[in-house]
């Protein structure tokens, strides 16, 4: 059976404010892309031929011809997602659609494909192969809540790889090191459900995908929330992945481009012997988070003297230790006043740091955020394509959405104004 696994399209924000064309670097204007395609590759049996397309990089051609079609949905792919799915039943196929936009929202795709994926789709992917080998997909499939992550097979990160072209090659792909959260955070960017359990992931296949990435010249995305330093039994997991990934830095012969992503609270939580780990595994880059946690949104967004100090403690641990920084921020939330871009700015100014983005904030459905704006009746925007931080879809509390909007034009070229970004390594396509 052939497999065909898409990545649906999302606006650029270049599209969107042409003026974004001169100030938002290439390495930031291409999308990671997510994990989930390359984990269900992985866990695809060799029996089945499998092809995937990045519809960032070409737009996917209709004419193609696949048993079933798979598509990771995130909010701002939902319309291209939806477009393609229509396209591909009306000419007989069968479609699949999973992640957080099509667990929270099946609703809205339910007439754009033959089956949703409930939650981690990994639990039913063998029983959904079968159904679609017998062309009798069910509407909906409900995964396991909790399942073992140690028990799935090495993620085929190369089918990315080989989706490269030459005007579409992302620095760093995503690795992923655990699932679920037993916080709570009310600004917290991953959707709710069930998966309170903190799983990790077999340390020996995320070695090996830092070395694959290394070896082709590309860098991992990790994610690390504060749960993972929060909770004591997470502490010796996180330490045995990094002393497996010994290896991707001690064996280079080039500088590593990995990157661990975390908000203020964790890098300053975080002890030296965990920060000494997290260089000796071959990560360079450490993207400080802004947004998500209490300190850098009443530093930011309200001027707090105590926070911004927090902050300004926080980038330099980073710059001492010998990371490269780079700072990942979001405006237009609830404590945020008109005076968040100088301050930002401010902060970036003093701390040296020479690579930035910035969103406006876009709660995804499904996330704390998002219920707390719905309950309140402040989504003013339901245009999915529009959840790409480049749109505010809430009405903010202390400003109005030109404001956010100017204010976010105004961060990007006011930051990169005086600065060369960072100069990026050879991004040579892949063979």
């Amino acid at each position: 059976m052939k497999i065909s696994f898409i990545r649906p399209a999302q606006e650029a924000p270049k599209t969107i404010y042409p003026e974004l064309q001169r100030w938002m670097p290439s390495e930031i204007s291409c999308l990671t892309p997510g994990p989930m395609l390359a984990s269900l590759g992985g866990q695809t049996t060799a029996e089945h031929e499998i092809a995937y397309h990045d519809d960032h990089a070409t737009p996917f051609p209709l004419r193609t011809e696949a048993d079933v079609y798979v598509m990771d949905v995130p909010a701002a792919g939902a319309p291209a997602a939806m477009r393609i799915g229509e396209a591909l039943l009306d000419a007989g196929h069968q479609v699949v659609m999973v992640g957080h936009f099509a667990k929270h929202m099946p609703h809205v795709l339910r007439e754009a494909c033959s089956a949703v994926v409930m939650g981690e789709p990994e639990s039913v992917w063998p029983l959904l192969l079968d159904d679609a080998a017998q062309r009798r997909l069910r509407p909906r499939y409900h995964a396991e809540p909790v399942m073992d992550l140690k028990l799935l097979r090495r993620a085929r990160l190369d089918l990315y790889l080989r989706a490269e072209t030459d005007h579409h090659v992302p620095l760093r792909y995503p690795v992923e090191l655990y699932r679920g959260c037993p916080l709570r955070c009310e600004a917290c960017g991953r959707p709710q459900g069930r998966e309170r359990t903190l799983r990790f992931h077999a340390p020996e296949l995320i070695a090996k995908a830092l070395q694959g990435l290394h070896k082709v010249g590309r860098g991992a995305v990790l994610h690390a929330c504060p749960s993972l330093l929060a909770a004591q039994t997470s502490r010796p997991s996180l330490r045995q992945i990094l002393d497996m990934s010994r290896q991707t830095s001690s064996s280079a012969t080039q500088r590593s481009h990995h990157e661990l992503r975390l908000n203020v609270p964790s890098l300053l939580r975080m002890d030296d012997t965990t920060l000494q780990q997290v260089c000796n595994a071959g990560i360079r880059r450490i993207a400080v988070v802004a947004g998500q946690d209490r300190i850098s949104r009443d530093g930011f967004g309200m001027g707090n003297p105590k926070a911004i100090r927090h902050i300004l403690d926080a980038m330099d641990r980073a710059h001492s230790a010998g990371f490269m920084v780079h700072v990942s921020a979001r405006v237009g939330l609830r404590t945020d006043d008109a005076g968040v871009f100088d301050r930002i700015l401010d902060v970036l100014d003093v701390t040296g740091v020479s690579t930035a983005d910035f969103e406006i904030a876009a709660p995804q459905p499904g996330t704390p955020p998002w219920t707390a704006l719905e309950r309140e009746g402040r989504i003013i925007d339901r245009s999915w394509g529009h959840y790409n931080g480049a749109h505010c879809i809430h009405r903010p509390s202390r400003m109005s959405v030109e404001e956010v909007t100017e204010g976010y034009l105004y961060l990007w070229r006011e930051f990169y104004r005086t600065r060369t970004p960072e100069a990026a390594p050879s991004t040579q396509r892949q063979a």
